[in-house]
């Protein structure tokens, strides 16, 4: 309260700080926008075209080589020996649950038998393997150089993430703000390292604030969190004083501030003699209920810390007692003491808001990159059951901190490499890069990353795929399927007519690809059709070579199949890659 009183009382305050009215009514002005400097974009654009583009599969093998992070995922019946093949199909799973694929498609594209995948799911997929899989994650992203640029794993900040539904399911709801149809709500705690520690899945109805207190007590990770933050929709009375009862800091970013009640211990011309200015803001006095159930308090905290209740039940329940519950009452008062603490803090010190601020926009970008992962079916949930929904959610968590980690990691790599040639980079300007993005990660299968091989891009080392061995076998396009954008403009820069004798035309991309274009094509349209094609007919190289031995690369059959636009045969790289 004493900075808070040296802030208000300050009369040459300008119009963007907080300040009180002529009428005594306070007045809190949106903070202005965070200057960040041309240089840090500048450095982000360099070490993204410094770094790597990766197949998603390849950069999972290669986190699970630095992290063991596949050997978490155990049999649900115990110690089983485990195949070669085990970790091939776990990433499988891993992979169409993320995207939401599914593992119908995730059979046909990668060759693995739809059973295999099912019943890997079934043994090895679950809420608790999942969940310790993230952790080892988390853990290694926590001990990279790199990170401590971010944060030091102290400040984390909570929010739900809405995604629609197709078809029926006991956990979807109507909301018309955010979906036409129904859909559910994935609740993620993120560290201010931007990992994601914790997630659950949630009623969209339902309000955040119960679900706040959970994954902090249950966080299974080495981050050291003290300070969390969050929007007005985690916020309530009851978790300002559970968080100070655990030995937490709550420091939301609250809606309409001026317009919430400030309480005060004492008679109000005591408070008005110690602050003058700040002194009147504190309209309400509080009971004598605290000391009088501090013991209970301490009792129901205890309870929460050690696992015996949880704390979404108990702040449910206690945030719509009547007030003939005299424990309840207890907690409000002391949550409406605990947030006039914060409220002092918040309006003071204009540091610490921006802290929160920057804190919750981490939660937002990582929300973009969950969203950009989770595509295939217009990114709509297809699990019915919550525990379906809930496993599907882990995964995509799992995913989004490998795309996080591996990102920090090649950061401090080019980093390193930048200062070992000399080149002074400040760590002020690596605190404004984010690794909460997909640039350099292929999520969408072989395709797209031979293509960009095969238009000469500079980023990889070599024209060969790097996707394994197993990503392969796509389904050929229907005729009926309508053409893509990228297909007519490709048709309309080749002048292709819709019967042709087909041709194969080696893309440029090492032994990793075949393109199938009309007989007479030239090479410079052939190239600008292996630039932007979509890939449609997936086979190995090897079986390509046979077909053409037989004469029947250019049979009516393959011709037909390619009457509907271009069509590519990919043969993926070798196994050890």
């Amino acid at each position: 309260m004493g900075d808070l009183e040296k802030v208000l009382g300050n009369r040459k305050a300008g119009v963007g700080e907080v300040r009180l009215s002529e009428k005594g009514e306070l007045i809190i002005p949106p903070l202005s926008a965070e200057d960040v400097p041309a240089e840090a974009a500048a450095l982000r654009d360099e070490l993204s075209e410094l770094l790597p583009l990766t197949p998603i599969a390849s950069l999972l093998v290669e986190l699970d080589r630095r992290t063991g992070f596949l050997d978490c995922l155990t049999h649900a019946g115990g110690k089983q020996s485990r195949t070669p093949e085990l970790k091939r199909n776990l990433l499988a799973v891993l992979i169409a649950n993320a995207t939401n694929l599914g593992l119908v498609r995730m059979a046909e594209a990668c060759g693995i038998s739809y059973d295999i995948l099912a019943w890997t799911q079934e043994w090895y997929i679950r809420e608790e393997t999942l969940a310790a899989a993230n952790a080892a994650i988390v853990n290694y992203h926590h001990r990279l150089p790199m990170t401590q640029v971010f944060g030091g794993g102290t400040l984390s900040s909570s929010d739900g993430q809405r995604f629609p539904v197709q078809g029926k399911s006991i956990t979807a709801r109507v909301m018309k703000k955010y979906f036409a149809g129904q859909g559910l709500s994935t609740y993620t705690h993120v560290s201010d390292q931007h990992s994601t520690f914790g997630t659950k899945v949630i009623v969209v109805t339902r309000r955040e604030a119960q679900y706040v207190l959970d994954e902090m007590m249950g966080n299974k990770t080495d981050l050291p969190i003290t300070e969390h933050t969050t929007d007005t929709h985690g916020v309530t009375l009851v978790n300002f004083a559970l968080f100070d009862l655990v030995g937490m800091q709550l420091s939301p970013r609250i809606q309409d501030l001026g317009k919430i009640t400030l309480y005060r211990m004492d008679l109000q011309r005591d408070v008005g003699r110690l602050w003058p200015v700040a002194g009147p803001l504190l309209t309400q006095k509080i009971m004598e209920l605290i000391e009088e159930n501090w013991d209970d308090l301490l009792r129901l905290a205890a309870s929460i810390k050690f696992g015996h209740a949880t704390a979404s039940l108990i702040v449910g329940k206690l945030s719509a007692s009547s007030r003939q519950n005299t424990l309840a009452v207890a907690l409000k008062e002391y949550g409406a003491l605990r947030r006039t603490v914060y409220v002092a803090r918040y309006l003071a010190d204009e540091t610490y808001r921006r802290k929160i601020a920057r804190q919750l926009n981490k939660g937002e970008s990582l929300h973009s990159l969950r969203r950009d992962l989770h595509y295939a079916h217009q990114g709509k949930i297809r699990e019915r059951f919550l525990a379906g929904q809930t496993e599907q959610a882990w995964c995509l968590t799992v995913l989004t901190n490998s795309v996080v980690t591996w990102t920090s990691e090649y950061y401090g790599l080019a980093i390193a490499q930048m200062r070992a040639e000399g080149r002074a980079v400040d760590d002020e300007l690596l605190a404004h890069i984010s690794p909460a993005h997909s640039e350099n990660v292929n999520y969408h299968g072989g395709g797209r990353s031979a293509r960009r091989g095969a238009a000469g891009n500079s980023r990889r080392a070599s024209g060969r795929s790097v996707m394994p061995r197993w990503s392969c076998q796509l389904r050929p396009r229907r005729k009926t399927a309508r053409k893509s954008e990228i297909d007519r403009l490709v048709d309309l820069e080749m002048q292709v007519p819709s019967r042709r004798i087909w041709r194969p035309f080696f893309a440029g991309c090492g032994e990793s690809a075949v393109l199938w274009v009309p007989e007479g094509t030239g090479e410079e349209a052939a190239g600008k059709a292996a630039a932007h094609s979509v890939g449609h007919v997936c086979t190995p190289l090897e079986k390509f070579e046979e077909q053409a031995a037989v004469g029947d690369a250019l049979s009516p059959t393959r011709q037909e199949g390619c009457r509907g636009g271009l069509s590519r045969l990919v043969a993926v790289g070798p196994p050890d890659t």
